[in-house]
């Protein structure tokens, strides 16, 4: 999840495995689609230069073409292919035949695009059906890794007290424990809801908790984010140093990956460092860069609100950025 962007970036990844246990899969078939979802894992961009011919090679519907269908649109959401999402949604969105377990992703994901193009009214639809499609299935098949998914759709109702509620309650029970993954998902949804109640210290605690879980993983995009994340909190917090490390950490990693959204919300935040630091000649550098990742990626709202609110502090100080 990073912070600016998008809500939940890191933490409404579909969770594959529980997924295809639920709808009964041979374990010749699952350990086949686990080799795809384990590059999937490690490089959204890779993912998505392989799926369409794997897709295209399976038959349709089928539970394997469902769990396909997940991986490319994580990979889209991932990377903040926005369009691209929203395309690929499209033939779902009055599907009523659709497994539950696939439907809750796509109103998940849908809400995620609605709200990038600012239907608010339409993305709180879709996430009230996908928060009481993901208790139905909860119920049934109970997975602590589920709850995160609760807690992350109540965040994004701004039910942040319950959402904290649950969270904490699984770090009490689970975190000890726990594979890399849920810890960092954990966390950085607990450093979500203290940047929203502004907790700021606990903001820092969880944020960097959720980096040390993102490092012992080998996905670049989801560490880059974890960088992000950290690296705002600690700006936010007024320690300028760690967090223009961690912004160069989550640029190289972001550059890596191919994410061009977290490559443009890094630099920006380096240039608003540089700013603050009175580093007219760091800014100088950074802005043509800027420019050169923007030719690479059509800019979703929230890029677009981050990028026109540092032109007014460049404006301020009299810098060009055209």
């Amino acid at each position: 999840m990073k912070f600016d962007y998008s809500v939940g970036v890191q933490l409404l990844k579909p969770l594959y495995l529980w997924l295809m246990l639920l709808l009964g899969y041979p374990s010749q078939l699952l350990a086949s689609t686990l080799n795809i979802e384990t590059i999937c894992q490690q490089s959204s961009a890779k993912c998505l230069e392989i799926i369409d011919t794997k897709l295209n090679k399976t038959s349709y519907p089928s539970r394997t073409w469902y769990k396909l269908k997940l991986l490319q649109l994580e990979a889209h959401f991932l990377l903040g292919n926005i369009a691209q999402l929203n395309k690929a949604l499209m033939p779902f969105l009055d599907n009523e035949d659709l497994p539950m377990s696939f439907l809750v992703y796509v109103k998940i994901y849908h809400a995620k695009v609605m709200n990038q193009l600012g239907d608010s009214q339409a993305a709180q639809q879709d996430l009230a059906q996908a928060l009481n499609l993901l208790h139905e299935i909860q119920e049934h098949l109970p997975r602590p890794m589920r709850l995160i998914e609760i807690a992350n759709l109540q965040i994004l109702n701004k039910q942040y007290n319950q959402a904290e509620q649950t969270l904490l309650l699984l770090e009490k029970r689970y975190a000890q424990d726990a594979l890399p993954l849920f810890n960092q998902e954990l966390y950085a949804n607990l450093g979500h809801i203290a940047a929203r109640l502004d907790k700021l210290v606990d903001y820092f605690v969880y944020t960097e908790k959720s980096l040390f879980y993102a490092l012992k993983t080998d996905n670049k995009q989801q560490i880059s984010v974890a960088h992000y994340n950290f690296a705002r909190a600690a700006m936010i917090n007024g320690s300028l140093a760690k967090a223009r490390e961690n912004f160069m950490h989550a640029l190289l990693q972001a550059t890596l990956a191919k994410d061009f959204a977290t490559q443009i919300d890094a630099k920006i935040r380096l240039i608003e460092i540089a700013l603050r630091e009175n580093n007219s000649i760091r800014v100088k550098e950074l802005l043509p860069q800027l420019k050169q990742t923007a030719l690479s990626y059509d800019f979703d709202l929230k890029e677009y609100q981050l990028y026109q609110q540092l032109q007014a502090k460049l404006a301020k100080q009299g810098i060009e950025t055209h």
